[in-house]
């Protein structure tokens, strides 16, 4: 578990960092990341994401 919040709060880290998210102050992961490219993210660190 410890993980997955390191990878995810990273990964917005970055995100932002890079300029893909221009929004500022508290943001939601579920309505402010884009969440293809969150996702894609995740895959690259061996996380698979699946919607059933």
């Amino acid at each position: 578990m410890n993980r997955l919040v390191g990878f995810t709060a990273s990964i917005a880290a970055q995100l932002v960092a890079r300029g893909e998210i221009a929004r500022t102050g508290v943001l939601s992961p579920a309505t402010d990341l884009p969440a293809e490219r969150f996702v894609a993210e995740l895959g690259r660190r061996g996380i698979e994401v699946t919607a059933t």
